[in-house]
């Protein structure tokens, strides 16, 4: 199975870089809601996820790169990825850095570098 990640409308799969792609999770709890139940243990209630995904695109074309750039302008960008099953939802830019690769015979080559983070509220029975 390949890596799935599309940035708005824009599938840039094919430019992720091997061993720079990244997803984490990380549980988020309600720290006053901590309690002690009969088996001694501290059970604190889960209010959802705290997701993060790192990666580096090389070789992005022009139009790619430039359907990329408004990212760190924006408060959030509908994300597609895999992790490995494929999920979705709206992410906001930590960081974005765009920088040129390249200039080859007048087409210049880009390499993105982000970090995107979301919170995914825990859904009830």
């Amino acid at each position: 199975m390949s890596v799935y990640l599309k940035l708005g409308d824009t599938d840039v799969s094919r430019f992720i870089v091997e061993n720079e792609y990244c997803v984490s999770t990380a549980p988020v709890y309600d720290e006053e809601s901590e309690f002690v139940n009969i088996y001694g243990e501290r059970i604190k209630t889960l209010l959802g996820r705290e997701t993060e995904i790192t990666v580096t695109l090389r070789d992005l074309p022009d139009d790619t790169a430039l359907s990329i750039a408004h990212i760190p302008q924006t408060r959030s960008v509908s994300v597609t990825y895999s992790s490995p099953a494929q999920q979705s939802g709206d992410f906001e830019p930590l960081s974005f850095s765009l920088s040129l690769d390249r200039e080859v015979k007048g087409v210049k080559y880009w390499t993105a570098q982000m970090k995107l983070s979301a919170y995914v509220k825990e859904v009830g029975l």
